[in-house]
């Protein structure tokens, strides 16, 4: 009789789920704390940084949820850890609230601002 055994197939690299396009963003200063309130544009995704997270969890999960490359979560990442938050994503109410839910799918804490 012949012994077959199952192979697993080779790991496979992550890609992001969101679109690729991620506008530039800046840590948030203190001025620019300025309120909207409404649906549309200026609603802002703020993530915090935190102590138990690693860098490629949080680069990761920035990837998923906002479809940016490595290097710009890598950048993000690093805002995030040497400026305490950081601004990751801009646009419309929805938008938002959706980048929101999956960066809070590790916990990450996150901010709307509008």
């Amino acid at each position: 009789m012949t012994d077959f055994t199952m192979r697993q197939p080779p790991p496979r690299e992550r890609q992001p789920t969101a679109p690729t396009v991620t506008p530039d963003v800046d840590v948030l200063d203190a001025e620019d704390e300025s309120t909207g309130g409404g649906t549309d544009f200026p609603w802002r995704v703020i993530v915090h940084n935190d102590d138990w997270h690693t860098f490629d969890d949080v680069i990761i999960q920035l990837q998923k949820a906002t479809g940016c490359s490595y290097a710009r979560g890598e950048a993000l990442a690093m805002e995030i850890h040497t400026k305490g938050k950081a601004r990751v994503f801009d646009g419309p109410l929805t938008r938002c609230m959706a980048v929101a839910d999956i960066l809070r799918e590790i916990s990450l804490n996150v901010e709307l601002r509008g």
